[in-house]
Parts: C-alpha cells; structure tokens; sequence
C-alpha cells in the first residue's frame, strides 16, 4: 500500500493522521518514510535538473551577448570602411541577437523561479523525512504518536539539515536573543 501519489502529498498530508488508523504504526511509518526518501531523491534529481537548465540558459545569454557586441563592433568597422551594407547587415545581425537574448533573459528568469520553487519543495519534503524518523524513534521507544505530536516536536535533528539551514536557525534564534535582551 502506498500513502503518497505525488510529492504535494508528502507535504500537506499529516504523518500522525496516517499512523492512527493503522494496525501496525511501526510498519506503517517504515513505508511511509521509505516513500518519503523516494520522493527526496525524485525532487533532488529535479533541482539538479533545474540548476543544470537555469546554468545552459546562462552560457548561452553570455554566449549571444558577445556575438551581439561583435555584430556592433562589426558594423561600426563596416561603417568606417565605407561599407554600408555590410555594416546594415551587421547591425540586422546584431538586433537579431538582442532579440534572442531578450527571450533568454525571459527562459533564465523563468528558471531561476523553477529553481527555487524546486529547492522549496526539497527543503520541505526533507522536514517532513525528519519528522517521519522521529515519529519511527518514537513508536520503536513505545510511544505511540497522538494526532498533534508532530506539531508540537518542533525540535530539529541537525543531521537532517544541510549547514546553511541550520545557520539560518541559529541566527534566528540570536537576533530573537538580542530583542529579548533589549525589551528587558
């Protein structure tokens, strides 16, 4: 039996309302974090994806944004040896280019946000794995998880962070330390 059919699954359905009904809790949340790490490598090989297309679409924006200064630079000396077509031509070449990095630029920026919106979706699919081997650790100590256990653990395990996430918490937390210490 499978409990998730999309990664959007994995996200919005709560863990503890899976394992209430079931028979066997632990089986239950053996599967459900087997799935879950499935869903995590499916996403990761997404965001490799994504960063791969959104650095193509960078190489060649880089790429057409010197064949246009070349096409210009091509013109001008056009111009200057008394060429004009060659230089009308050139300067067609070069807005062809301009053109084509202006849909670039549209291709990278739609990208980037794939990206992102991707390495969203990766955080929080690994929040909810973390959430699913604490709830394991819990039904393997006999402690079977009630229906708002899993929003009151807000604990982090930082072996299920990656260094910058747990960063950010940790400044977080001081910044909170700091205000605190202020209205005192």
């Amino acid at each position: 039996m499978h409990f998730f059919s999309r990664t959007s699954d994995i996200i919005s359905r709560s863990l503890t309302d899976i394992l209430i009904g079931e028979a066997n809790p632990l089986q239950a949340i053996t599967q459900v974090e087997s799935e879950i790490e499935q869903g995590v490598a499916g996403v990761r090989r997404c965001v490799q994806t994504a960063q791969a297309n959104e650095q193509r679409l960078l190489t060649e924006l880089e790429e057409y944004q010197k064949q246009s200064v070349q096409w210009g630079h091509s013109a001008r000396s056009s111009l200057a040896a008394g060429h004009e077509d060659d230089a009308r031509t050139a300067l067609r070449r070069r807005h062809e280019m301009d053109d084509l990095i202006a849909g670039l630029r549209q291709e990278h920026v739609s990208a980037v946000a794939t990206r992102e919106q991707l390495t969203t979706t990766l955080r929080a699919v690994e929040a909810r794995l973390a959430e699913a081997r604490r709830l394991r650790q819990q039904i393997e100590e006999g402690s079977i998880p009630q229906a708002t256990a899993a929003t009151q653990n807000s604990a982090y395990n930082g072996d299920n962070w990656d260094q910058s996430r747990a960063a950010d918490v940790e400044a977080e937390l001081a910044a909170m330390r700091q205000e605190l210490d202020q209205s005192r």
